[in-house]
This record gives structure tokens, sequence and C-alpha cells, in this order.
């Protein structure tokens, strides 16, 4: 066994890949128990462009195809170079006949029944396994089933690897599923309540332009101090601005509730972009915890101009109270930057 290889993730794809080029199935054999991660037998060796079901199929390595096809590797992903699969790589007929005895092995024992009683919001389909998935952003399942992304990626945006950053919540849903979207609002019914300022409701508005309102919401785009006249209920205004999703993208807004009650995660995640310039990109969550009501948490990825268009706070109702972290601040916000607002204390910390 080799604990150490879960020390760093490229040195194991480069090792795995050579051992499979040299054939040396003992040695395989030892490290695929320690890695853990299956994905790491699908990612493409930086200096060859191919994965190790690659090398294998193109050596000529019969007995090493195996070990990876029974471990998990895909034969849907194309190598850098040649824009090839593993199948296509492959010269020797013996070879080719494991990839069709696997796909007949999956047939016979696909739960055709399963997959038909799943019912996927819009914008997911069904995986094999009963799960549903977004292969419009999902990086291991970019485009169709089973694809996934090569290293030199960091996401899936509309079906296509892209170096665009990557959407950060797991399984998140879209609330537009009709794209581009400038000043809209949508609604959001939980599967639990969450608090601000003592008052708690499953029903959200979401205005395109950074804000939830914990009921109707304005999708006013001019930000300006806190409180804000137009908006009622209690708001977080995770980065209140002009802002624009683009259609062709990964951009959107997501949401999510993680956990088990009562402990869960209600997240937000904006993924945006400045209105009329679409390099600009704003990407940021809004959390709130069940188990501390009243709180919530801004996690900012990016904002490509620092906060200097944008208002960033909370308020209770259109007549105050409010906490404001900033108004049109320049350098205000910075990546991997985190707030958190105890809406009871009236107070911020970041």
């Amino acid at each position: 066994m080799l604990p150490s290889l879960l020390i760093d993730n490229s040195n194991i794809i480069d090792l795995l890949y050579n051992l499979c080029k040299e054939n040396e199935i003992e040695k395989v054999q030892d490290m695929l128990p320690c890695i853990g991660n299956i994905n790491i037998i699908n990612k493409i060796q930086s200096t060859t462009g191919s994965t190790c079901l690659h090398v294998a199929c193109y050596y000529g390595h019969r007995d090493m195809a195996k070990i990876l096809l029974d471990y998990g590797a895909l034969h849907s992903i194309r190598n850098l170079r040649h824009n090839l699969t593993p199948f296509e790589e492959c010269y020797r007929e013996d070879i080719k006949e494991l990839f069709l005895e696997q796909t007949k092995l999956y047939l016979n024992n696909f739960d055709y029944d399963h997959l038909t009683s799943v019912s996927c919001s819009s914008g997911y389909i069904p995986a094999p396994s009963g799960i549903c998935v977004n292969i419009q952003i999902d990086f291991n399942n970019c485009g169709s089933i089973g694809y996934v992304c090569s290293s030199n990626y960091t996401s899936c945006s509309a079906g296509v690897c892209s170096t665009v950053p990557a959407v950060q919540l797991v399984g998140g849903i879209g609330v537009f599923s009709s794209l581009p979207i400038d000043d809209a609002v949508a609604h959001v019914h939980l599967p639990l309540s969450i608090t601000m300022y003592n008052y708690s409701t499953p029903n959200v508005t979401i205005s395109s332009n950074g804000i939830v309102c914990l009921g109707g919401c304005s999708d006013t785009y001019n930000n300006g101090n806190l409180p804000e006249s137009s908006i009622s209920p209690p708001t977080a205004f995770g980065y209140w601005s002009d802002v624009f999703i683009q259609s062709h993208t990964s951009q959107n807004i997501y949401y999510g509730v993680d956990g088990i009650a009562p402990n869960r995660t209600t997240t937000f995640e904006f993924y945006t972009t400045h209105f009329g310039n679409n390099n600009q990109y704003y990407h940021f969550q809004i959390v709130f915890y069940e188990n501390m009501p009243n709180i919530v948490k801004y996690i900012y990825f990016q904002a490509s101009d620092g906060g200097v268009s944008a208002t960033i706070g909370v308020q209770k109702s259109s007549s105050g109270p409010s906490i404001t972290y900033s108004v049109d601040r320049a350098n205000s916000v910075t990546s991997n930057m985190t707030l958190i607002f105890d809406t009871s204390a009236g107070t911020v910390v970041g």
C-alpha cells in the first residue's frame, strides 16, 4: 500500500499514468485503493493530454485496461492531442471487447424502472445512480452523463468544459430558466424557514441584482444607502449593484439546502457579470443557518470592481434598522472574503 500518495494529486496523476504506460499491474493494484478519489483515474495527465485508460489502450495493455474499467475509469473522455476516446485509441480487438462487455453489463443491470421514477428539477437529468445532475455545469458530467472535464479546465459552462470560474454550490438549483436576465426577481419556496431580524419564512424573493428578500422584493438596480425605501421585508444585500446574467454560460443564481434538521444550511449563490461589461464577474454566496437564526454570512469568490459599484449590508424594513458594510467603496471586497451579519446584535464581522 502507498499511503504517501494521498499528499499531492498532481504527483498521483503522473505516477499512475506512468505505471499504466509501463503495464505495472501489481503496483497499480496497490495504488488504486490508496487514492480514495475515483476522479483522479479520469484526470488528463498534463504533459501528454491523455488519461490512464488512453495510455493502456494505446499500448495494448488489456489487463491494465480491465483493472481501470473495473475501478471506474470512463471511456467517454477525449484526449487533448487527437480528440480521441480510449476506445478510439485501441488497436487490439480484445481490448475493444472489454468496452462492449462493460456496456452490456451496465445495460443488463440498469434499473430502468428506478430511473423513470426519478423526478428532477428543471435543468437536471437523472444519472444511472438515480441522482439528478445538471449537465450544463457539472464538472464530472459536462454535456453528457459521465463526461469529466480534464484537469486544465476549471468549470463546466453551458455543457462545455471551460476555464471560467466554477459554480461552488454542489447540486444547486438555478432560479432562472430563461436567460439572459437583467433586473428580474424569482420567488422560491424553501423546505425550511430562514430568519433575519427575528422574522422567519420559507418564502423568499431573489433579485438578480444581488439581493435576497424574506418576502416580496424589488428589482431595483440603483444601489444606495441603507435602509432602501423600495424594499419592505428583511433583506440581505450581498452585492447590490446593476448586474447581468449572460446566456450560454453557467451564470445564474443558484440555491440549495444542505444538512439534516435542525442543522441545515441554506445557500444562495450568485454568479453574474456587470451590466454592460461582461468581463467583470460578481461571484458570491449568501448563507443562512437553521441552528443560528438571525445570522447571515456572505462569502465572496470574485468581485471584479472590488465593491466600487455595490451596496453590501442588511436591513429589517424600508425604514430600518440596517447594518451597512460598504456603499460604493473601492477595494471593500476581496477574493475569499467573508462577512458575518448578526441581525439580532446589529453587528458585522469580517
